[in-house]
C-alpha cells in the first residue's frame, strides 16, 4: 500500500504574483530597453510572442510545467519583473518534487477571467497522478505575472444525474451481487480504467470471503485535495469494512479502496453553547473567526486557538478531523469561551508568497497579537489565554513577548528546529513497513537536499524558496530557540503531549520538561494513546490515524478547563 508522507510544515506551491500599475510600467520600460540593446534578436522574439495568443502561451507553459522543462520555463516566456524573482531553477525543482503530477493526459478547453488589469487563463488538466486547473496570470504586456494550481473544473456536464452517494451505493450493490459487468458501466478516470476490470473486481470479491451482506449503513463523505471520498460502512457475515469511492467534480470515479470500518458520525453543536462570527483585522487583512461561548452567563475566560504550520482554516481541519472545533465546543460546555480564526496565509496566501522577507511573525505571531487586542476588549470576556498547537506551541514564547495573556497552553509544541522534525518524519513513515521503495528513497533524497540547503543558508539567494519559504524565514528560525525565549515568560504555562505523536515527538516535550519541570508556574500533562491532534489511536502511529474521523480526547479538554479555573 502506498505510504503518504504528511509533513509538519506545509510547502507553499502557489506563485500568484500580483503586480501594481507601477510594476507593469516598469516591466514595459525594461522590455523597451531590452529591445534596443538586443536589437534584431529582441525584435524577433517579440514578433514570435505577439503571434501567439495568451491561450496558446498558457497551454505551452502548462505543458512545460508538466514536462519539468526548466530550460523552456526560464528562457521561452516573458515574465513580469516580480515574477522573474521567483522563476529560478531551485524554486521550480522544489515545485516539481512536491507536486509529482506526472505527464499530461488531457488538457480541457481553457477559461478566461479578467481581474483588474490582469487576465487569468485556466486550463483544466488531467495529469497522470492528479487533476488540477493550471491558472496562468498575464499582465497587459502579455507577460506571465503568476501561476497556480487550482481545483479541476470544466464546463462539461457531470456524467450522471445521480448523486455521488447514490452512485456509490449502486456500485456497492453490484459488487455485492457479483455483477462485475455492471461495475464496468460506470465512468472511470483514465488512471482507473488502466486498473479496473471484471476480473479484478471478481478476484477482489472472492478473495475477501465476506459472506452475505447483512447491513449497509448510511454513507458519508469528505473532501481531500479537490476530490470527494464517499464511504459506505458495510457489515457482512465474516467481516465488516468501508467501501470507498473517490469522485472528481464531474462524478467520474477517480479511485476506490476498502477501508477500516467506521460509521457516519453526526456532529452537532451542543445546545448549551452558541457561536457568532467575529472578523478580526490583521494588517489590513480581514480574517474570518468564530467566538464560541456558553449560552448562559457572562464574564467568561477565553482561549485563542493558534494553528500549526501551513495554511489552516479556523477548525484546523485535517481530512475529516477538526481539532479546534472540538476544543472550542468542549471548553464552552465547561463555561469557557474560545476564538478560532482562519490563518492569514490561508485567507491571503499571496501575502506570504509574495513577501521574500516573511518570517514566523508574518505566518503566526502577528495574527495572534492583533486578535488578542480584539478579544481582550470584549465586554463578556474577563481574561484571555493562548493555546498554540504544533508550530503555534513552538511560537508561544515569541507570542508572550508581544502580548500579556493570563496564561499559555503549549499543545504538541516542538522545541527542535522544523527541518529536524521533517527529516525524522519522512524517514519514520518510509520505514513503517520495513521497506523503503525506490519512490520513497527518491523523495527522501529530494527532501534531504532541501534540508541541507536550510542548514547552509549562506548559499541561498534572498528570493530562493526551500520547502516553500525563503532565506529570511529560515534565517530567523535558525537563531530562534523557544526554550531560551520561554525563560522570560512570567505567566503560567500548561504543556500537553501525546505519546503517539510521531510529528512532534517526546524528545521535544522532554526539552520543555528539562527546562521548566521544577518551575511552579509550569504544568505538564502526557497522554499515552493520543496523537498529534490529541486524538486517540491504537497500534503503531502513522498518518493513517488522520484518515479516520476522530475527536480531541475529552480528558485533554477537561485538563485545560481545570487548569484555567485553578488560575482564577
Amino acid at each position: 500500500m502506498k505510504k503518504y508522507i504528511v509533513l509538519l510544515i506545509s510547502v507553499l506551491l502557489v506563485f500568484s504574483v500580483g503586480c501594481s500599475n507601477d510594476t507593469v510600467n516598469e516591466a514595459n520600460d525594461v522590455n523597451e530597453t531590452n529591445v534596443i540593446e538586443d536589437n534584431n534578436v529582441a525584435v524577433e522574439e517579440d514578433v514570435v510572442e505577439e503571434s501567439r495568443s495568451i491561450q496558446e502561451i498558457a497551454e505551452a507553459f502548462n505543458t512545460d510545467l508538466a514536462d519539468m522543462n526548466i530550460e523552456n520555463l526560464l528562457n521561452n516566456y516573458d515574465y513580469s519583473v516580480e515574477m522573474k524573482e521567483f522563476m529560478t531553477e531551485n524554486v521550480l525543482n522544489d515545485t516539481f518534487n512536491q507536486m509529482n503530477l506526472g505527464e499530461i493526459v488531457e488538457q480541457k478547453e481553457t477559461t478566461q477571467e479578467n481581474s483588474n488589469e490582469f487576465i487569468i487563463i485556466g486550463t483544466p488538466t488531467i495529469f497522470e497522478n492528479n487533476q488540477l486547473t493550471v491558472n496562468v496570470v498575464f499582465n497587459s504586456s502579455k507577460e506571465i505575472a503568476g501561476f497556480n494550481y487550482g481545483v479541476f473544473e470544466t464546463d462539461e456536464p457531470a456524467v450522471s444525474e445521480l448523486s455521488i452517494e447514490e452512485l456509490t451505493l449502486a456500485h456497492l450493490q453490484a459488487f455485492n451481487d457479483g455483477d462485475y459487468a455492471a461495475l464496468m458501466d460506470y465512468v472511470y478516470s483514465e488512471d482507473m480504467l488502466a486498473i479496473v476490470s471484471e476480473e479484478m473486481y471478481k478476484a477482489t470479491k472472492e478473495g475477501m470471503n465476506t459472506g452475505k451482506a447483512l447491513e449497509v449503513k448510511e454513507p458519508f463523505s469528505y473532501e481531500v485535495q479537490g476530490y470527494v471520498i464517499v464511504s459506505v460502512p458495510v457489515i457482512y457475515e465474516n467481516i465488516k469494512y468501508n467501501y470507498n469511492l473517490v469522485f472528481d467534480n464531474k462524478k467520474i470515479i477517480a479511485g476506490s479502496n476498502i477501508g477500516d470500518y467506521e460509521e457516519r458520525i453526526s456532529v452537532n453543536m451542543p445546545d448549551s453553547i452558541e457561536e457568532v462570527t467575529l472578523v478580526s483585522n490583521v494588517n489590513d487583512m480581514a480574517l474570518d473567526g468564530i467566538l464560541t461561548t456558553p449560552k448562559e452567563g457572562t464574564d467568561f475566560p477565553c482561549v485563542i486557538l493558534v494553528h500549526g504550520s501551513g495554511a489552516s482554516d479556523k477548525d484546523e481541519t485535517v481530512l475529516n478531523n477538526k481539532p479546534f472545533r472540538d476544543i472550542a465546543w468542549g471548553l464552552a460546555e465547561r463555561g469557557i469561551a474560545s476564538y478560532r480564526y482562519d490563518k492569514s496565509n490561508y485567507s491571503y496566501p499571496e501575502k506570504f508568497i509574495n513577501n521574500p522577507d516573511a518570517t514566523l511573525y508574518d505566518e503566526t505571531i502577528n495574527d495572534v497579537a492583533e486578535i488578542f487586542k480584539l478579544i481582550d476588549e470584549l465586554e463578556n470576556i474577563n481574561s484571555v489565554y493562548i493555546l498554540g498547537h504544533s508550530l503555534g506551541g513552538y511560537s508561544i514564547p515569541l507570542i508572550a513577548e508581544q502580548i500579556d495573556a493570563e496564561g499559555y497552553i503549549i499543545m504538541a509544541g516542538n522545541t527542535r528546529p522544523i527541518e529536524v522534525l521533517i527529516d525524522e518524519q519522512i524517514k519514520y513513515l518510509a520505514n513503517l513497513d520495513g521497506v523503503v521503495s525506490e519512490d520513497e528513497k527518491s523523495f527522501i533524497d529530494s527532501m534531504t537536499e532541501s534540508i541541507n540547503k536550510i542548514k547552509d543558508l549562506e548559499s541561498l539567494d534572498d528570493t530562493e524558496r526551500v520547502l516553500g519559504a525563503t532565506k529570511a524565514y529560515w534565517s530567523f528560525l535558525s537563531t530562534y530557540d523557544p526554550i531560551v525565549h520561554a525563560e522570560k515568560m512570567q505567566s503560567d504555562v500548561l504543556v500537553l503531549q501525546g505519546e503517539r505523536d510521531y510529528q512532534v515527538t517526546f524528545s521535544d516535550y522532554q526539552r520543555w520538561l528539562d527546562a521548566f519541570g521544577t518551575n511552579d508556574q509550569w504544568t505538564f500533562k502526557v497522554y499515552e494513546k493520543l496523537n498529534h491532534l490529541m486524538m486517540s489511536g491504537e497500534g503503531e502511529p502513522s498518518n493513517a490515524d488522520y484518515s479516520k474521523t476522530g475527536f480531541v480526547d475529552e480528558q485533554v479538554i477537561e485538563d485545560i478547563s481545570k487548569w484555567i479555573y485553578d488560575k482564577k
